[in-house]
């Protein structure tokens, strides 16, 4: 799993993950690029860098957790703390070979 967000949302994904017992994952910060909202940057003038967290987790955890994270989404809409958060997940299969 990949999930790419806002660093201010960083403590709330975080919690997050570690609700969904999901004990191991990497995150690197201070990611910056451009996608679907527009080119990330490390200025005065931009929402602030993103971070990307990866974890390994299996199919049935990756359910739980896209639900999960789609009530969060919901939830800070209908707060109207955003239009829509910016945060992205992705589902990449992955094996491990060492």
């Amino acid at each position: 799993m990949m999930i790419v967000t806002r660093e201010a949302l960083e403590s709330e994904v975080v919690e997050i993950i570690q609700k969904c017992d999901i004990l191991g994952y990497t995150i690197l910060s201070q990611a910056h690029g451009s996608g679907e909202k527009g080119v990330v940057a490390a200025s005065r003038f931009s929402h602030g860098p993103n971070v990307v967290i990866f974890a390994v987790i299996d199919d049935d955890r990756a359910d739980l957790v896209t639900k999960v994270f789609k009530v969060f989404i919901a939830e800070r809409v209908a707060m109207r703390k955003e239009h829509v958060p910016s945060l992205r997940m992705f589902l990449l299969p992955c094996e491990q070979i060492i």
